[in-house]
């Protein structure tokens, strides 16, 4: 049976390996209801997990991506692209108005500066803390 799909899908989609760690994360309103889903792999094993994310961070996130200079400065443009999530952290976004899709991908090194980028990486949540336990 078919899903009657929300009108506005709006998704972030995070993937970067450090330290051995796998780093995966899906931030979207997919269902109707906004969720923050993580999966850290290390080798063979790989831990799920969901963290709460509110309306206000989830819009400050999706906000920026269409604002912010640095998200400017690191769209891919090429489908040619290799998307190297050992070296960059690879953003994927994807965005669903009324049956269109547009979507958009970004390759941000991990030492970037831009102040900006660095309260977003911050609110997104990536578990780092989390990968040692």
């Amino acid at each position: 049976m078919p899903v009657d799909l929300p009108p506005s899908i709006h998704l972030i989609d995070y993937a970067y390996s450090t330290g051995g760690v796998f780093y995966h994360g899906t931030i979207s309103n997919l269902d109707g209801i906004l969720k923050s889903t993580w999966t850290l792999s290390t080798g063979d094993q790989k831990r799920n997990f969901d963290d709460p994310i509110d309306a206000k961070k989830f819009d400050y996130l999706w906000e920026s991506v269409n604002h912010f200079e640095v998200f400017k400065r690191t769209i891919v443009t090429s489908m040619d692209t290799k998307m190297d999530f050992y070296h960059f952290q690879v953003i994927g976004v994807v965005d669903t108005v009324n049956g269109e899709q547009k979507m958009t991908s970004y390759l941000i090194s991990p030492a970037e500066s831009d102040p900006q980028y660095k309260k977003w990486i911050a609110i997104l949540g990536v578990p780092f803390e989390k990968s040692a336990k």
